[in-house]
């Protein structure tokens, strides 16, 4: 049950923004699984491998895989995030360096339950340059906790995010786990997502939102 707000944005001098539109969080490997199941049940076969390089010839014609197999097709869809090898065979433009923005995240399990219903966001350029730090409520023992920002260094970001969690007393960390880092493109989309026999899209294309980093609903 969701409270009258679902988001509170806070800023450096304590004020609140709240946001009462619905929102919600994903699982993220359930909700790529449905997908898969979903595809499956439509007669498209699945196959785990790594991208090695295009098939090109008068536009791309395919993929090949470092375990050296080869799929061929009349279009090649392109969502494989921001190192895509794809895009970068067939187009000059790289995402500049500057644009990535970094972020780490951590799911907590909490010693003492705590009373939070809503999603919070901190805005504070003094204790995160650059970027913000998130807090999304799973359960009364379970937090989605993280951080990101634009060109700072892995390091730093999870000695912030530690640093940043200790001034909030109600919050006892039993267990840190599902921890992990992120790179996402926050500038520009690509110049043309279209090629001959390839479209590019997700990460791959920088269709990340400039001014939040999100990425999972555009």
């Amino acid at each position: 049950t969701l409270s009258e707000h679902t988001a509170v944005f806070r800023s450096p001098s304590q004020h609140r923004l709240q946001v009462r539109e619905p929102l919600c969080t994903i699982d993220r490997w359930k909700f790529g699984q449905l997908l898969v199941r979903k595809l499956e049940e439509k007669g498209v076969h699945v196959y785990k491998g790594i991208v090695k390089s295009p098939v090109i010839g008068n536009g791309c014609k395919g993929v090949k895989t470092k375990d050296s197999r080869t799929f061929l097709g009349t279009v090649t869809i392109d969502c494989s995030g921001i190192n895509s090898i794809l895009h970068k065979s067939v187009s000059s433009y790289a995402i500049p360096p500057e644009k990535y923005v970094v972020a780490y995240k951590e799911e907590l399990v909490l010693e003492n339950p705590i009373q939070l219903d809503y999603a919070v966001i901190f805005m504070d350029k003094k204790a995160i340059p650059s970027g913000y730090m998130w807090c999304f409520p799973k359960s009364e023992y379970t937090l989605n906790i993280g951080i990101g920002g634009v060109t700072i260094d892995k390091g730093s970001l999870k000695a912030l995010l530690h640093k940043n969690l200790q001034i909030h007393k109600a919050i006892t960390v039993k267990e840190r786990r599902k921890t992990g880092f992120g790179i996402l493109p926050s500038g520009n989309p690509l110049p043309s997502m279209v090629y001959p026999g390839l479209l590019v899209c997700g990460d791959a294309a920088s269709q990340v939102n400039p001014l939040t980093g999100e990425g999972i609903a555009p």
